[in-house]
């Protein structure tokens, strides 16, 4: 398996230079241009620190280094359903390898989405199908550059942090059963076709992110269909 060393040592000298650099730009912009209003006065802190952002997450970007496909990937490794209560729930378990330059931009602050999509058909007629339940759960991971801690947010339970990469992705590859259904969603004894899959949820990130995806194969992290027969 491809492992990465994921513990980030210090800030450099140029990081820090930037980042005071931009601080004294929106200070400056904030408290020296005053513009008078009828409720107080406007500033140009906030559109500086607008440009602040876009000029970051271009800046990533350029110094992500390129990485060839094969080194993100994600797979399924099992997924059932069981009923629990008045719910079916979902558990699955992954298998998900980060390439550098998405660890490099996580590590830099931007979040990453994992978006976990559920279809579940029903068979009618012979040559018909019908979409009895599509359902979607979107897992949210992210780093603090001032703590140096991961968090992982699951809908339906806490938001939790890890000191380590390999602990926040191993609550990402085992998550919680997730109860996608009510059981009066699905008929009883009704034979359901059930395809799940993982992916890079791009349309979560940052603009500039999202046109650098049209060129960069490694942001396309998705595993394949897992299919799997259901009857209640």
């Amino acid at each position: 398996m491809h492992t990465l060393n994921v513990e980030k040592s210090r800030w450099t000298a140029r990081e820090l230079s930037l980042t005071a650099a931009m601080t004294a730009v929106v200070f400056l912009l904030t408290f020296v241009p005053k513009i008078p209003i009828p409720l107080g006065y406007a500033h140009l802190g906030d559109a500086a620190i607008s440009v602040a952002a876009i000029i970051g997450a271009l800046a990533v970007m350029m110094l992500c280094p390129a990485v060839s496909h094969a080194d993100s990937s994600i797979t399924i490794n099992s997924a059932k359903i069981d009923h629990s209560g008045n719910y079916y729930r979902l558990t699955t378990t992954q298998s998900i390898n980060f390439s550098s330059s998405l660890l490099d931009t996580l590590q830099r602050g931007v979040p990453l989405y994992f978006k976990t999509e559920l279809e579940m058909t029903s068979r009618q007629l012979l040559w018909f199908d019908m979409t009895a339940l599509s359902k979607t759960r979107t897992v949210k991971l992210s780093y603090n550059v001032l703590t140096r801690q991961y968090s992982v947010y699951i809908p339906g339970s806490l938001q939790r942090t890890y000191r380590t990469f390999d602990s926040a992705m191993s609550a990402i590859r085992y998550q919680p059963s997730w109860a996608f259904a009510y059981t009066s969603e699905l008929s009883e004894d009704e034979h359901y076709d059930v395809a799940v899959r993982t992916s890079l949820d791009v349309s979560q990130l940052p603009k500039p992110f999202q046109i650098n995806v049209l060129n960069n194969r490694d942001w396309g992290l998705t595993s394949d269909w897992k299919h799997f027969s259901f009857t209640p």
